[in-house]
C-alpha cells in the first residue's frame, strides 16, 4: 500500500471530488501497475482521497492512498509519467495501513496574494490573540450567516504580498476564501482569492502534526 501527495491546481481545481476520483483512476490504471479491488458485482478500485477541496482552490498537498504492491519510488515515478500536469504527485510513502487522512486531518495551511493587507499587518496578526473575533460567514443555508473564527484559527501572519492561515480543517473547518474575503473587507485590502493555495495539512497528537511527518515515521 503507498500514500501518493499531489497537487490539484489549474483546470483541476475546478472540478469536482467525483471527477476528481476518475481523473485519479484513469492515472493509475495507465501506470500499468497492479491495483487490488473490492470483491462483488460490482468491483472498484480499493483507493482513498482526503476531504474535498471548495471548487476553485489549489493545493499542493492533496493524498490518495492506493492499495497496490508496486514500491511506492517507482509508482511515483510512472504515475508522473502519465497524470495530467495538474495532478503530479510530489511524494510517495509505503504504508503498512491507509492513514485515513479524509477522517483525521484537523488543519491545513493557506498562502492568500493580496495588496495592502502589509498597512494592517499588526492589527491583522493581533486577531488570534482575541477572544472572540466575528466575520460574516454566508452559506446557502443562511446568506446571513456569521461566525466566531477563533476557535477555529491557530495561525495567521501577513507578509509582503501574501498571507498565511494554519486554520481548521476536516470535521470542523473554517473557509479560507471566506475568512480571506472578510478580512479584505474589514480593513480595505484586496484579496485574491482565485490566488488562495493549500500546501500543508495536519493531524492532532496533542500538537499539530504535519501530514508527511506522520507517513515518513509510520
Amino acid at each position: 500500500m503507498i500514500t501518493l501527495k499531489y497537487n490539484k491546481c489549474g483546470a483541476m481545481a475546478f472540478i469536482s471530488h467525483i471527477d476528481l476520483l476518475r481523473h485519479i483512476v484513469r492515472a493509475i490504471r495507465r501506470t500499468g501497475f497492479p491495483v487490488k479491488f473490492s470483491e462483488g458485482f460490482n468491483p472498484h478500485m480499493l483507493i482513498n482521497l482526503g476531504v474535498p477541496l471548495p471548487l476553485g482552490m489549489n493545493s499542493s498537498a492533496e493524498y490518495v492512498t492506493i492499495n497496490t504492491d508496486t514500491a511506492a519510488s517507482l509508482f511515483l515515478e510512472k504515475y508522473n509519467e502519465v497524470a495530467p500536469e495538474t495532478l503530479r504527485a510530489t511524494a510517495a510513502y509505503d504504508v503498512l495501513k491507509n492513514p485515513n487522512f479524509a477522517g483525521k486531518i484537523v488543519a491545513a495551511d493557506y498562502s492568500i496574494k493580496h495588496k495592502g493587507a502589509v498597512a494592517f499587518k499588526n492589527e491583522i496578526e493581533n486577531i488570534i490573540n482575541m477572544k472572540e473575533y466575528i466575520i460574516k460567514y454566508p452559506s446557502k443555508k443562511n446568506p446571513q450567516g456569521v461566525k466566531d473564527i477563533i476557535p477555529y484559527l491557530y495561525g495567521l501572519k501577513v507578509y509582503e504580498d501574501t498571507m498565511i492561515f494554519c486554520i481548521a480543517a476536516g470535521n470542523e473547518t473554517l473557509r479560507a476564501d471566506k475568512l480571506a474575503e472578510a478580512l479584505a473587507e474589514t480593513f480595505g485590502f484586496t484579496a485574491d482569492v482565485s490566488e488562495i493555495w493549500k500546501y500543508n495539512q495536519y493531524l492532532r497528537d496533542k500538537l499539530l502534526i504535519n501530514a508527511d511527518e506522520t507517513l515518513k515515521n509510520p
